[in-house]
């Protein structure tokens, strides 16, 4: 998350490091304890390389990524686990994450890029999309598939722009074609606010 920002890489980027880094540890085959967690460090890093080369313009080397981060590996240990990665995940890379739909889905909603109330609204997302990605119930291995949790994401965020979430989930899930149900976006949406509502209580009380 701190590359995401000293780098400036987008959301989706990030995003699909996590969902990388989600499907290789839940495969079960690579078990990392907790006396063993320089191997998650490890992992995550080769995650955030595959990345960013998949997503992003620009490239940058492990030790870039690392620059930042309290533990960092060599060169050839990261291109090795690198490749480990991709072995274990078959190549299947470029993974649809939630951050994909959000800006056909703002289009949906008659949002135009460009515009101050479009830009408010995709800032709001984009917060949103990152924060998710701390809670296990919104991962790769969720019940929900991405596409509702994007629309989950929108109905949430437009709700603090003053919308009503219930009209925004049911004009969602019949002007976007994603297979959304929107009893299921609805429960999402919920999930959505009760996570961020914990997450802010939780940041209230480090500060106390």
């Amino acid at each position: 998350m701190k590359n995401t920002f000293v780098f400036g890489h987008g959301v989706g980027t990030t995003s699909l490091a996590v969902r990388l880094l989600d499907r290789f540890l839940g495969s079960g085959r690579f078990a990392v304890r907790a006396s063993q967690g320089w191997i998650y460090h490890l992992v995550a890093n080769a995650c955030q390389l595959i990345a960013v080369k998949i997503q992003e313009s620009d490239r940058v080397t492990s030790a870039e990524l690392q620059r930042h981060l309290d533990v960092a590996f060599d060169g050839v240990a990261v291109s090795k686990m690198e490749a480990l990665v991709l072995r274990e995940l078959g190549w299947s890379v470029n993974d649809v994450v939630p951050h994909t739909f959000i800006p056909s889905m703002l289009g949906a909603m008659a949002f135009v890029p460009g515009t101050r109330e479009h830009d408010e609204a995709a800032r709001r997302c984009d917060v949103f999309a990152l924060s998710v990605l701390y809670d296990v119930n919104f991962s790769a291995h969720a019940r929900w598939p991405p596409s509702e949790i994007a629309a989950g994401i929108v109905a949430a965020s437009l709700a603090d722009a003053g919308l009503h979430r219930d009209a925004v989930v049911r004009d969602l899930c019949r002007r976007v074609a994603v297979g959304a149900r929107e009893d299921r976006v609805r429960a999402c949406a919920i999930e959505l606010d009760a996570f961020r509502e914990a997450l802010g209580a939780a940041r209230v009380n480090e500060r106390r």
